[in-house]
This record gives structure tokens, sequence and C-alpha cells, in this order.
């Protein structure tokens, strides 16, 4: 659940950064949303990202990550349609988070 909870508020606010413009570099808008979000797996995995990184779906692989999320990261970066992926991404992550909330209750 935690989990859950922490993806969905990165994904929610990258998603607020790449539809408000800001002209940022690819991991100046990943480190945003990661200290925004505060949980530590992500602000340590993208801080161990190149400065260089021009793509988002190379940034979360499936062997740390779940593999959805680089599967909607290259849906998004390759049709154009990124920012509708990332807040899928966080809606998706929210529906996890209430059905183990659901359960445990």
């Amino acid at each position: 659940a935690v989990e859950a909870a922490a993806f969905s508020g990165f994904f929610r606010h990258f998603h607020q950064i790449l539809v408000s413009g800001s002209r940022l570099t690819p991991i100046n808008r990943l480190n945003k949303a990661a200290v925004t979000c505060g949980y530590e797996t992500i602000k340590h995995h993208v801080a161990s990202l190149p400065a260089d990184l021009d793509s988002y779906k190379q940034a979360f692989p499936v062997e740390k990550f779940p593999p959805i999320v680089s599967s909607f990261l290259t849906i998004g970066e390759d049709s154009g349609n990124l920012e509708e992926m990332t807040l899928y991404l966080a809606s998706w992550f929210e529906a996890q988070l209430e059905d183990s909330l659901a359960r445990a209750l």
C-alpha cells in the first residue's frame, strides 16, 4: 500500500510538471517529482540516473519497478501522449491503494 501511494503521488506530480510547460530537463522534471512525492526509494533511484537522461521510458527498468511503469512510459513517449500516460499511472496506483485498503478492512 505504501508503494502504491508513493507511485501515485510521484506520477501525479510528474504529470503536473509535464503539463505546466516548464522547460526543465528530463532529469530535473523527475527529480522535482521525486522530491515532492517524498518516497525514499523513488528519490534515491532518480538521484542515481544520469544527468543527460533523454528518455523517461529508460528511467524505470522493470527489474526495479512494476512493469506497468516502463510499459506506459514507453507508450506515452512513443505516441506523444506522455502526459496522459503519467495521469493514467497515477490513477492506476491510486486504484491499487484503494483495493489494498478495502482488503485490509
